[in-house]
């Protein structure tokens, strides 16, 4: 999975100016809460994210999810930067894709943690109505699980297609350039309590 670097304080790399501390393996929550017949089951990863020295200023490599960037909103993610993520997420081809993500990594304008961690991700955002507000969650990765067995719910219509397309971009890159953003029920706010001091510093 990707990670933009330090909006997002987190390529949906997640942004703030520096990306949030990892959670130390130390530091980790105690698996049980995290995985067992009912839950989902997650686990720290190696995220790659922009080295913003070599790549330049966040804002100019961000770009809004694949599904919603029609062609003139494109054409200016490429104006804005030869690193922007619309390159990966909206290539001319898996291939180009593939091509590019190992390119950056050679020349150091993507840069994979040397440790796995689950990240915590702080996003501030004006809503539609003008209202500011602050969403918080993890970043991690997810086991794949069968619909069927009601661990991880569908929670939107997908079209053909844009799964087919996606599948070939990420059998191509062999990366998540575009995470899914899911809920969780929580009322005790568990992982949100353990990480965010962690994540403060």
């Amino acid at each position: 999975m990707v990670l933009p670097g330090p909006g997002w304080s987190w390529v949906n790399l997640p942004v703030s100016p520096r990306p949030p501390p990892p959670v130390r393996s130390a530091d980790r929550l105690p698996p049980q809460p995290l995985a067992s017949a009912e839950v989902a089951e997650i686990r720290p990863f190696r995220a790659v994210r922009y080295d913003e020295e070599r790549a330049g200023p966040i804002a100019k490599l961000l770009a809004l999810p694949y599904d919603v960037i029609g062609s003139e909103e494109r054409d200016h993610y490429l104006a804005e930067s030869p690193y922007n993520v619309v390159r990966l997420i909206l290539p001319e081809s898996p291939e180009e894709a593939a091509r590019l993500f190992s390119e950056w990594q050679r020349e150091g304008v993507l840069v994979q943690e040397e440790r796995e961690a689950v990240w915590w991700l702080r996003q501030d955002y004006e809503g539609p109505d003008g209202v500011l507000r602050t969403r918080q969650g993890l970043v991690a990765s997810l086991r794949v699980e069968p619909y069927e067995s009601g661990v991880v719910r569908p929670h939107e219509r997908t079209h053909p297609e844009p799964k087919r397309s996606q599948l070939r971009l990420l059998r191509a890159v062999r990366a998540s350039l575009s995470p899914i953003l899911l809920l969780y029920d929580d009322p005790d706010c568990r992982p949100r309590r353990a990480l965010e001091p962690l994540a403060a510093g």
